[in-house]
């Protein structure tokens, strides 16, 4: 990591106290700034690092990191994951999060279910639509629904549409309201367009 430039990115003294205390944890917290290290050497606007770990037993990982500066590159990525809805697991922390593509725990090998399954994809609408709460109502003076996605991609396992679904939810219960580039007040949609302002509803029930 000396030789590459990113020694400078990993608390050494954390990690050390880290990995005597819990010898599991450590190499996930390594991940996260190492990444975050490398997503900003690398000035890419999106990022979602994730390994594969070989079939059979083994301990080593090929840890993989997918870079963009396109919007559209890393949500067509994420789709993949649910589309073929492999094993992928995920860590939040610190703003990112890693994902990882286990054979032995594929449903191919093994019959076991996916994680990127449909229960899995509402779990992850229903957090990013509190999430999406915590943030619209701390932008009183509106944010673009583009905006919002795009500040969200790398941080979180969902796809377009599962942010999609949970700006809808959010406009179901009226707790924002959704302005269009033309100016008019929209209606609850399946699709919203990058430019429509999301604002906090004089309803808006989220508790912070």
């Amino acid at each position: 990591m000396e030789k590459i430039g990113l020694d400078r990115y990993i608390p050494w003294e954390q990690i050390r106290q880290i990995k005597a205390e819990d010898k599991q944890r450590w190499r996930g917290v390594l991940q996260q700034h190492l990444a975050d290290g490398i997503k900003k050497e690398s000035g890419a606007r999106f990022m979602t690092p994730f390994f594969v770990r070989p079939h059979g037993v083994n301990s080593w990982d090929y840890w993989l990191i997918h870079l963009s500066n396109h919007y559209r590159a890393h949500d067509v990525m994420k789709d993949l994951h649910w589309q073929y809805g492999n094993m992928f697991g995920h860590e939040l922390g610190h703003g990112m999060f890693l994902q990882g593509y286990n054979t032995n725990a594929d449903s191919l090998y093994t019959n076991q279910n996916a994680l990127f399954d449909e229960v899995s994809s509402d779990s992850c609408v229903n957090n990013m639509r509190e999430h999406f709460a915590r943030l619209i109502y701390q932008e009183s003076d509106g944010v673009k629904t583009g905006a919002l996605f795009e500040s969200c991609a790398s941080n979180s396992t969902g796809a377009g549409r599962h942010f999609q679904m949970a700006t809808r939810q959010l406009h179901q219960q009226k707790d924002i309201v959704i302005v269009g580039a033309d100016g008019r007040v929209r209606r609850p949609s399946q699709h919203y367009g990058k430019d429509d302002v999301i604002l906090p509803s004089p309803q808006f029930r989220f508790q912070m």
